[in-house]
């Protein structure tokens, strides 16, 4: 398994190696309880709880027979952080958290590189070709869809065509509302003591006598 930390080392789990993402010479070899120790942090990074020393003595020293103490576990940690500071990651990357154990900090960037089945070592200058590579590509189509032609023509006619759509909604509406509010009339029947008297509707003399009655 290899890591990718602080975007400029690669960590390689199968050799314990520390090795710059830019220059495939400048490498370091952890021993195997360092490599092991580093290994576990960033395994356990995501959960956000320390890494118990009980947890840590078991996978690193047990486990291959070895007796572990907590003061061979306190100078592992501290070549560690010796060997990350060579490649310019500050000594607090790895928390000591009193009376619980230790954690990696939360600032510290690590990403793990997706190996080839049948190729499990990705060189430095490979990976970095190729994450420039994806970098381009996407920015690439990105660039293609804002200045391709037929999205902006697209774009535009689909706002003429709103535009006019909502000019003949408008106007049609307009017309209707303006003939039905100029058909109403008053029509004047009758006058009475010097006053016209009118309807809506248009009525016979008749009808309108009848009313008054």
């Amino acid at each position: 398994m290899q890591y990718i930390i602080h975007s400029n080392i690669i960590f390689d789990t199968t050799e314990y190696i520390l090795k710059s993402l830019h220059n495939d010479n400048n490498l370091i070899k952890l021993s195997n309880s360092s490599g092991r120790i580093l290994e576990e942090l960033i395994k356990h990074r995501h959960t956000g709880s320390p890494v118990t020393r009980e947890h840590l003595f078991t996978v690193v020293w047990k486990s291959y027979g070895l007796e572990p103490s907590h003061g061979n576990l306190n100078q592992q940690i501290s070549l560690i952080r010796k060997n990350l500071a060579i490649f310019g990651v500050d000594s607090s990357s790895i928390l000591t958290i009193p009376k619980r154990g230790l954690k990696l900090n939360n600032q510290l960037t690590i990403k793990q590189i997706e190996n080839d089945p049948e190729n499990n070592y990705i060189s430095p200058n490979q990976y970095a070709h190729d994450s420039t590579k994806s970098n381009i590509d996407k920015n690439d189509n990105i660039t293609s869809r804002n200045s391709n032609p037929f999205h902006t023509q697209t774009y535009i006619k689909y706002i003429i065509t709103l535009i006019i759509t909502l000019f003949f909604v408008f106007t049609i509406g307009f017309i209707y509302l303006y003939n039905k509010t100029n058909s109403i009339k008053l029509y004047c029947c009758k006058e009475i003591n010097s006053c016209n008297i009118c309807t809506f509707p248009i009525i016979s003399e008749f009808e309108f006598q009848n009313n008054e009655t």
